[in-house]
């Protein structure tokens, strides 16, 4: 059923949308058409809709999210059952775009093309500023083209041809960008990037374009200023994403702007944990270089030491200083004894069983210079030791021994510890073939000199190196004699500093030139940079603390808050850009559109009632919001199973409350919170009354079942159908009345009363043995609706002869619906999953965060609003 982990699963698969949201109006369907992509469309008759339609429909919906969200994992015969009643849903009422956006999503997950195809034509046509809708389509299109240099041709037509204005820059920027990828692939390099810049220019939240754009200039070796620039771009397509926060900080780092650089790592790390997400360990490290370099070397041992679970007596489960624990946000890697590196959960639980500490090799080497600085010598020995261990090990391992060897003599050299292993280290690496030419090797030959103290013979092996290599350079710095002047000294401590900024040897030779009281003098292209992205608003940095400063959620509905049984429960959802500039909507982009509704009822007469499984809804309907701007989706929220508890519950008063979370993002326990950007609204005090139909007055109830098509004589016979599912034995004679008048009129009704009172029955084995008559006669029907709406609902009987006489039907397609069904049923058997409505379950694990949820919503601001419906 629809477990909240089926609900999560639906937050990444594109299309997911919400069952019962009803679209209104017939609109003109101006989209492809004006450039002869697509043929005009067949009209479909035209009438209008009655009650028991619109109603029937709403029951062909909600038992296709009954069927797809029987498992877990879809199979193919779910996804084909599904998009069979929603095509009937369509039928029945041809307005609903909704129904169409359920379509397509049910066509795709079964794979049928034509289907999907078909779906987003009659979707487009009820909705042309769907821009996401459009695109689809307009690829589907492409797609179909046999070649391409035709997929080629049609692009270049949509995009020049007199009447592409009447797209949306946005959808042009996708078409564009696609049309360059083309290009790229035949060669045409020119055309390509053209029609990348083309894209870039119509929508500047086209992350796509703007990633590929940095790519390219890294790919060809730009300008360090040009691929700042393209990644200023790229931040501006979409601020909200946290890897774009850690390449900023990671183009600052290499630029020598630690500070700034840090700013952005922290920045990332907020939205990550925001979004309930990590950062790989390669930032984390990124982090602590940026904290040392902005001379805050403290910070940066202790957070090293909590992202490794290493203190000084080993793995440790509390960090250093417990104080600090508000600064050591960031993701936790694990001490291992190969020196793997994971990436934690932020936990402060560490790895048991854990010793030696090894860390991977770049951060022990950086921990035993933090604990120099920290005047540890003891423990920076025994980090050394452990580093040295852990390189040896990997040298006897033989996977590439040269490089190995020559990173344990580097790091020995460096860290000035264990020379004799350096020593005979660089010997070995002189006895291979060619090791006395190689300059990495030339230059190890000369710190080795450095460190055994001799100053004049490692001064003249480092000098012939000097002007090409850093490391040999910050060699020669370190030779304590008079011999270089100390204006000279600081002149090539700084061209390390400037040529390796963000490593070990530029930061060690850093920290030398601060001991001379000197600060580095940075390039002029370094400063540029650090212009460039001075010039971004603080707003953008701060995106994970000010979501209100970007999005608005809100959700609004009718004045009136009383509704009678069947009523429809209409619901207006909306998502305004409330910031200063253009932002890109849906996955992967800054605007999230996927929302996720926790309903719950509550009766006046305090018994309990059973929990409701969440309910994702897609807002994913613009491709990008200007400033200002929102986009509106109407919901009806008694559609999925709201609308199915309501039904069991004819009888009584209900409350229904209802919280509203944009991008829901899983939490470590199981629950939902919104992640960044995403918000909480909450509607309360909605009453649903309850039908006055006393046990008395059944006989004269049944009349209704001839009665005419209002939502009056709806509620009774539904009243009446679940009535005699639960009547106790000793007034069976009440519910044998009802079957009878059941089966009585079932004969003489129009086809949409008898799908109406197939989709209302109950499902139990109670009701399976009350209306077997019933059902006997609904399986010989010569309706295929009757019969499919029958069958979909099989899955829960115990008794397969029903199911074994609707796959004898002389209709094909009600045979084919039947075996499906029975393909579903015998899955759902093995997987035995959980009833959301099931009352002894107490429903999914949690639905039982929803009245904690709803118990907390109103802490959630709300903007003013004359239709604000949050409490």
């Amino acid at each position: 059923m629809n477990h909240p982990a089926n609900a999560y699963r639906a937050l990444h698969r594109p299309g997911a949308g919400l069952p019962g949201t009803v679209f209104r109006g017939a609109v003109f369907w101006g989209i492809v058409l004006i450039c002869g992509v697509c043929p005009a469309l067949a009209q479909q008759e035209e009438s209008s809709p009655s009650v028991i339609r619109l109603e029937l429909s709403q029951r062909c919906i909600r038992q296709a999210q009954m069927v797809l969200d029987q498992m877990q994992d879809p199979i193919p015969e779910q996804a084909v059952q599904g998009m069979v009643l929603l095509q009937h849903a369509h039928r029945l009422d041809p307005e609903n775009a909704e129904t169409c956006r359920l379509l397509i999503e049910a066509a795709e997950l079964a794979g049928d093309s034509a289907a999907v195809r078909s779906a987003l034509k009659q979707y487009v046509k009820l909705r042309p500023d769907d821009d996401v809708a459009q695109l689809k389509l307009i690829e589907q299109l492409v797609t179909d083209q046999q070649t391409l240099d035709k997929r080629m041709a049609m692009l270049a037509r949509l995009l020049d041809s007199p009447g592409s204005d009447r797209f949306s820059d946005a959808l042009r920027s996708r078409l564009a960008f696609r049309l360059a990828l083309m290009h790229q692939e035949q060669g045409g390099f020119e055309a390509y990037r053209k029609r990348l810049k083309q894209a870039l220019s119509l929508d500047s939240t086209n992350k796509a374009a703007a990633y590929q754009a940095y790519s390219e200039l890294v790919d060809r070796g730009g300008s360090i200023q040009q691929i700042a620039a393209a990644l200023f771009t790229l931040f501006n397509a979409d601020p909200a994403d946290p890897y774009t926060h850690a390449m900023l900080g990671d183009m600052l780092l290499g630029c020598g702007q630690y500070q700034a650089a840090l700013d952005w790592y922290e920045s990332a790390g907020k939205i990550a944990e925001a979004n309930r997400t990590g950062l790989s360990p390669q930032v984390a490290q990124s982090m602590i270089l940026a904290m040392w370099g902005a001379g805050q070397t403290d910070r940066a041992l202790s957070f090293l030491e909590y992202m490794t679970g290493v203190t000084p007596e080993g793995p440790s489960a509390e960090p250093t200083d417990a104080s600090d624990e508000d600064q050591l946000s960031g993701p936790r890697i694990e001490a291992t004894r190969g020196g793997d590196q994971t990436e934690g959960n932020g936990s402060m639980q560490a790895a048991e069983d854990v010793e030696p500490a090894l860390i991977p090799f770049e951060l022990q080497a950086i921990h035993t210079v933090l604990l120099d600085h920290a005047a540890q010598a003891e423990r920076a020995e025994r980090a050394a030791g452990k580093l040295v261990d852990q390189l040896r090990q990997a040298i006897e391992d033989g996977d590439d021994k040269t490089t190995w060897q020559i990173n344990l003599a580097w790091t020995c050299l460096l860290l000035n510890r264990h020379l004799d292993i350096a020593g005979q280290t660089v010997e070995d690496l002189l006895a291979e073939p060619g090791g006395k030419e190689d300059p990495v090797v030339r230059s190890l030959v000369g710190w080795l000199k450095l460190r055994r103290g001799e100053s004049d013979a490692a001064r003249e092996h480092l000098a012939e190196l000097a002007e090409d290599d850093p490391f040999s350079r910050l060699g020669l710095c370190l030779i304590e004699d008079d011999a270089m002047e100390p204006e000279q000294r600081v002149r090539l401590l700084n061209a390390v500093v400037n040529d390796t900024p963000a490593t070990l040897v530029g930061l060690i030779a850093l920290d030398r030139l601060r001991t001379l009281q000197n600060q580095p003098t940075w390039r002029k292209d370094y400063r540029r940079v650090a212009g460039l992205f001075e010039q971004i608003p603080e707003t953008l940095r701060r995106i994970a603390e000010e979501p209100f400063s970007y999005v608005l959620l809100n959700v609004t509905m009718p004045a009136r808050r009383q509704y009678g049984y069947l009523q429809p429960i209409d619901v207006e959802l909306e998502l305004r850009n409330v910031s200063r500039v253009p932002l890109g909507v849906g996955p992967n982009s800054t605007l999230p559109a996927r929302l996720m509704v926790f309903a719950s009822a509550t009766a006046l007469d305090s018994q309990p009632l059973p929990g409701i499984a969440p309910i994702v809804v897609d807002l994913h309907r613009r491709l990008r919001l200007e400033p200002n701007e929102s986009l509106r989706v109407p919901m009806r929220l008694d559609g999925g199973y709201l609308g199915v508890l309501l039904d069991m519950q004819s009888t009584r008063t209900l409350r229904i409350s209802a919280l509203f979370m944009l991008n829901p993002a899983l939490g470590p326990t199981g629950g939902f919170t919104p992640g960044v950007l995403g918000m909480r609204r909450s509607l309360r005090g909605i009453v649903r009354d309850p039908l006055r139909v006393d046990v008395e007055e059944i006989d004269a109830r049944l009349a209704a079942f001839a009665g005419p098509d209002s939502l009056e004589h709806l509620g009774v016979m539904s009243f009446l159908l679940h009535f005699s599912a639960v009547v106790p034995d000793e007034q069976i004679e009440k519910s044998q009345a009802i079957v009878s008048a059941v089966v009585q009129q079932f004969r003489i009704m129009p086809q949409m009363r008898r799908a109406w009172l197939i989709a209302q029955l109950p499902s139990s084995e109670n009701t399976h043995q009350r209306y077997m008559s019933f059902l006997n006669k609904a399986v010989a029907d010569g309706s295929e609706l009757v019969q499919m709406l029958l069958i979909s609902r099989l899955i829960t009987e115990p008794d397969s002869s029903l199911m074994n006489a609707a796959m004898r039907s002389d209709n094909p397609s009600v045979r084919e619906f039947a075996i499906r069904q029975k393909a579903i049923r015998q899955a759902v058997q093995d997987q035995e999953p959980v009833d959301p409505l099931d009352t002894e379950s107490g429903g999914p694990p949690d639905v039982a965060d929803q009245k904690e949820n709803l118990m907390n919503a109103e802490e959630s601001p709300v903007a003013p609003s004359s239709q604000s419906q949050t409490p």
